[in-house]
């Protein structure tokens, strides 16, 4: 019996989907797109996938069995998770210690550069320097630190201020330089530290940056300078 140019095309259909039902699932046993079940569906748009791998994720899930798609669904939320759960035990891991010890780093590194003046002319050039019983007065804004993590270095007396003593100070036009890290952060298995010179003038802060990368090996903070920039803000 001659078959239909409709009945043609819709073959031809079938057979297309019978081989995307082979390389997926090895099985004949998928199931029409008109009756994939509209959460799994949504699931799979909403799921935390390369738009390069949802595609092919929901082709494969539309030519298995339901049983079989919500299996396959199933374990990628378990992986989901489970990578969302070691993010979170890494967060939990920076701990007062391991602050105190990526502290202690940076101002090992290079804290008499950053206190130093720039190669260039620049308004840092202009802070005040504080000589108390003769040693040189180091101003450490306490903020993302305790003063505790702060190391002694010989012939540096450091004065430490609060945020809002820090403000105050700036209304005032102090002129002295402050130390701040001004960013302390962990961005997946490494800790992004900023460290800054700052100089307050209403209503601008100037500072000079020093950038860090900190990432723990064998138990111990690993250390990479970035390098420097200098900012108005």
């Amino acid at each position: 019996m001659k078959k239909s140019t409709k009945e043609l095309a819709d073959i031809g259909f079938f057979r297309r989907r019978s081989s995307i039902t082979m390389a997926c699932s090895g099985r004949g046993d998928s199931i029409p797109f008109m009756v994939f079940p509209a959460t799994l569906l949504a699931w799979i748009r909403a799921a935390p996938l390369k738009p390069s791998v949802r595609l092919p994720v929901l082709g494969c899930l539309m030519s298995m069995n339901s049983k079989r798609a919500a299996a396959v669904i199933a374990l990628i939320a378990a992986l989901t998770l489970s990578a969302h759960g070691r993010e979170r035990k890494l967060r939990l891991r920076l701990a007062n210690d391991d602050r105190k010890a990526i502290v202690e780093s940076v101002f090992s590194d290079r804290f008499d550069e950053l206190n130093a003046k720039t190669s260039k002319p620049n308004i840092l050039n202009d802070c005040l320097h504080l000589v108390l019983n003769d040693e040189t007065v180091a101003f450490i804004s306490t903020n993302n630190i305790e003063r505790r993590f702060v190391p002694k270095i010989a012939g540096v007396h450091f004065e430490f201020m609060t945020p809002d003593e820090i403000k105050k100070g700036v209304k005032a036009s102090y002129r002295h330089c402050l130390f701040e890290f001004t960013r302390f952060e962990v961005a997946g298995s490494a800790v992004m530290v900023d460290f800054s010179k700052l100089l307050g003038r209403a209503p601008y802060f100037y500072s000079e940056i020093f950038r860090y990368e900190f990432t723990k090996v064998a138990a111990k903070w690993q250390r990479k300078y970035i390098g420097s920039v200098i900012s108005e803000s």
